[in-house]
Order: C-alpha cells, then sequence, then structure tokens
C-alpha cells in the first residue's frame, strides 16, 4: 500500500479516537473499523494502448482481476439518529508478470501490468443489535473512484517500454456485514460489499468498482 494511505489512514484515525472521550460521555456513538481482504474487479475488461512504434494493441486485465484491499472506515451518529453517518477510504492493488519466449529466434519478453484502485467512500450506515453484542448492518452512499493504471515492457528484440494512465468517477457502494464487539469498546467482523463506476482508462473502459470482502478490527464508543 502506498505510503499516502497509510498516513492518511493513521491521521483520520487519531482524529477520531482524540475525540472518543469527550464523545463518550455525551450521546454520540461510533466506529473505527481497519478492513483488509480482496476486491474482485472485471477480468474481462481491457486497456488499449498504443505502443513505441504506433501500434494500438489490446492488453487483457485479468491477471490484475483479484487484488489486495486494504480500508478503513469511520462512522458516528447520535445515539437517538436512525443511521450513522460512514466515510471511508479502501485501497487495492495487484500486478501481473508475463514472460514470452519466441520460438523462431529463442529471444525473451516480460510484460508487466500494474493497477491501483482507491476509493473515497461517503454514506449512511445502520446496525441492528439481534442478539447480545452481535450487530449485523448495512451500508452505502457515493464513492469515488480513482485508478491508475502501469504497463511494462522489456524485450531482447524490440526493447523497454513504459507507459501510465490513471482516470477518476464517481459511483456508488454498498455493503454489509457483522461484528462482535469485545469487552464493550472492541470490533471484531466480517464484511462483503460492493462499489460500481467505470473509468476510461488507456482508451479503454475499466471497471474501477468491484466486489470486496474482508475481516475487520477496531474501536466502538
Amino acid at each position: 500500500m502506498k505510503k499516502y494511505f497509510v498516513i492518511l489512514s493513521l491521521s483520520l484515525g487519531l482524529i477520531f479516537i482524540g475525540s472518543i472521550s469527550c464523545w463518550a460521555a455525551s450521546d454520540w456513538t461510533g466506529n473505527v473499523n481497519l478492513l483488509y481482504g480482496t476486491k474482485s474487479i472485471d477480468g474481462n475488461d481491457y486497456w488499449w494502448m498504443y505502443s513505441q512504434y504506433g501500434d494500438h494493441t489490446r492488453t487483457d486485465i485479468d491477471g490484475i482481476a483479484s487484488q489486495k484491499m486494504m480500508g478503513l472506515s469511520i462512522d458516528f451518529g447520535g445515539k437517538t439518529w436512525p443511521v450513522n453517518i460512514v466515510i471511508g477510504i479502501v485501497k487495492s492493488n495487484d500486478e501481473d508478470t508475463t514472460h514470452y519466449t519466441f520460438a523462431w529466434s529463442g529471444k525473451t519478453a516480460i510484460k508487466k501490468i500494474e493497477s491501483s484502485i482507491n476509493e473515497l467512500r461517503f454514506g449512511v450506515k445502520k446496525a441492528f443489535e439481534v442478539m447480545p453484542k452481535i450487530y449485523p448492518y448495512i451500508e452505502g452512499g457515493l464513492v469515488s473512484i480513482k485508478v491508475e493504471g502501469k504497463y511494462n515492457w522489456d524485450s531482447d528484440i524490440s526493447g523497454s517500454w513504459r507507459t501510465s494512465d490513471d482516470g477518476s468517477v464517481l459511483g456508488y457502494w454498498l455493503a454489509g456485514g457483522a461484528y462482535y464487539l469485545l469487552a464493550d469498546h472492541f470490533n471484531l467482523g466480517f464484511e462483503l460489499g460492493y462499489s460500481k463506476g467505470k473509468v476510461d482508462i488507456f482508451d479503454g473502459d475499466m471497471q474501477g468498482g468491484g466486489t470486496n470482502y474482508g475481516l475487520f478490527i477496531g474501536y466502538h464508543w
């Protein structure tokens, strides 16, 4: 994960945790959760790009369709509110390397593609206490999605070639899950979610959203 994601996550977490002592004594409630899991995007999408020779080539991205994911979610609201406000950041990335050997010459080539997807989420969350200390929940809202892509080609025949592109889109997200409350203040749970948003990158449409699932730990007040 990139350095700015860690810095932003820590900053937001410290700001909210620093306010918990004040909120806990009032009529406020909320959670700070750290999520780790997997994000699956549409591997049937593709990138189009111009090579160093001007060829317009198509590159499939199924090799980066399953990405490692990390996220930070913060929700808060009044104890009498019907829903909480939720803000979250989710980052995923992956890379795929393919090796080629040309039978007619014995020469080799390496193709490497990389993708990084950042989501900034804003919406509402509703939790239900179905059993003591067990809280299923649903949440959703708007999401700003940014996709960054890199393409590297190294060949004994044609040499090296590098290119990159990025794109952004405003979409929506939905998620649900459940958590168990430990010692009245610590969350342990799981989440399954979906985000939607097509991004124009490398002259092709790529699904910046996707299905994500994982486990989380957090703090409740």
